[in-house]
């Protein structure tokens, strides 16, 4: 039963990791969206809280990649563990 448990809370781990990934993927599609919207325009928006205000176009693009940057880096650990778990 011991094995068993271990098992389970091993298999636990790795839907977490999915779900985690997962997430990761929707955010950079979304921010690489994001930027491919960016370059088509002169004028930029940046939704703070509940409202949207005129914003630098330059700190924008440079938001989203640095925010990419961080989500690879997120998913390449996530991609770490789930092979030391298979």
């Amino acid at each position: 039963t011991e094995k068993l448990q271990q098992q389970q809370i091993l298999e636990q781990n790795m839907q977490q990791l999915l779900m985690q990934k997962q997430q990761y993927q929707a955010s950079l599609i979304e921010n690489e969206n994001a930027l491919s919207e960016l370059s088509k325009t002169d004028t930029a928006y940046k939704i703070i809280g509940s409202i949207m205000i005129k914003a630098d176009k330059t700190e924008l693009v440079s938001e989203l990649k640095t925010r990419n940057e961080t989500v690879s880096l997120r998913m390449k650990s996530i991609e770490k563990q789930e092979m030391k778990g298979s």
